[in-house]
């Protein structure tokens, strides 16, 4: 997603989705597999989870008018990131999980799963992503 380019929002709706119970990756990574394949499949893609809980002072739906306007959830340079003690000394441009979207290769329940257990280790709480980024590569 960059500045100038069009920017696709879809919104899937799933109950239940919360940190404060155990979480069936698999199912909702089913469902999101799902949504990517309908609109990506084929397509080498870049994949970015977002915690809105994360971002102090800023709801869900600005977060997603931020992001839209200026391509990513990096807006404030003060803001640390994820391991950030670590990842600083390499000043990443982001992260994300690049993958080819097949109609056999599940991956979005593990991408979740593997941000929630990320920001346990980093926060001592896990942050749910209910936000994802999908970012072209070539751009």
């Amino acid at each position: 997603m960059m500045k100038d380019q069009e920017t696709l929002v879809l919104r899937l709706s799933i109950p239940g989705y919360t940190v404060k119970r155990k979480v069936d990756y698999t199912s909702i990574g089913k469902r999101l597999d799902k949504m990517v394949q309908d609109n990506f499949l084929g397509r080498k893609i870049l994949v970015r989870c977002v915690g809105s809980k994360d971002h102090v002072g800023i709801n869900i739906e600005q977060l997603v008018d931020t992001i839209r306007r200026i391509g990513t959830d990096r807006y404030d340079p003060n803001r640390k990131m994820i391991f950030h003690d670590f990842y600083s000394r390499h000043n990443p441009d982001l992260f994300a999980s690049p993958f080819t979207v097949t109609t056999t290769t599940p991956r979005c329940g593990e991408i979740i799963k593997e941000f929630y257990e990320k920001t346990t280790g980093d926060r001592k709480i896990g942050v749910k992503a209910d936000i994802i980024l999908i970012y072209d590569p070539k751009k």
